[in-house]
């Protein structure tokens, strides 16, 4: 059986979402730039950096005569 709801509900309602977008729903959107996204991944991978220390000396101690390039890419 399907229930009715008087206009006092659905107006609520609507009021009550319209309210909540006004409110903050439309402020919490940020789009970051692209000097957001290159602040954000210099930080992360400079957190990082004694990690990939440690690995290239790892690899120096078995192959003392390694040599390259790290080239790291991001898909977003």
């Amino acid at each position: 059986m399907m229930q009715r709801h008087g206009r006092n509900e659905l107006g609520f309602g609507a009021a009550a979402l319209v309210a909540f977008v006004l409110s903050g729903c439309s402020g919490s959107f940020y789009a970051r730039s692209p000097d957001d996204y290159r602040t954000a991944t210099r930080t992360l991978l400079e957190s990082k950096e004694s990690s990939f220390k440690q690995c290239y000396e790892g690899v120096l101690s078995s192959t003392p005569d390694a040599s390259g390039t790290v080239a790291v890419s991001f898909v977003v």
